[in-house]
């Protein structure tokens, strides 16, 4: 494992990419055991309970090893092409007390 792991560190003739990849691949097949774990459920073959703890960890490790495709996070963009919700530059100024002019 630590010989493996130092190859995708360190990029061992592109053994990175192929790595991550694989990684995706296995978050898709996680995705995939998820959905086929509703069948089972149906059919009664699988407590409920134990339906859902399955359900969690394929989840978790979906969502790890794929996370573009299957977090629960949402990745909003506020940016526009015009540059017209940009945000602004905010100044603010401290001010001692009893310094006020008036």
């Amino acid at each position: 494992m630590s010989t493996v792991l130092l190859w995708v560190v360190n990029d061992r003739e592109g053994f990175s990419e192929h790595y991550h990849a694989s990684r995706e691949a296995a978050g898709y097949a996680h995705a995939d055991e998820a959905l086929a774990l509703r069948f089972e459920l149906r059919e009664g073959t699988i407590d409920p309970q134990s339906a859902k703890v399955i359900l969690d960890a394929l989840k978790w490790g979906a969502e790890r090893m794929a996370p573009k495709r299957h977090s629960s996070r949402q990745d909003i963009n506020h940016t526009s092409d015009d540059g017209s919700m940009t945000p602004k530059p905010t100044r603010i100024e401290l001010v001692a007390p009893g310094t006020d002019d008036e």
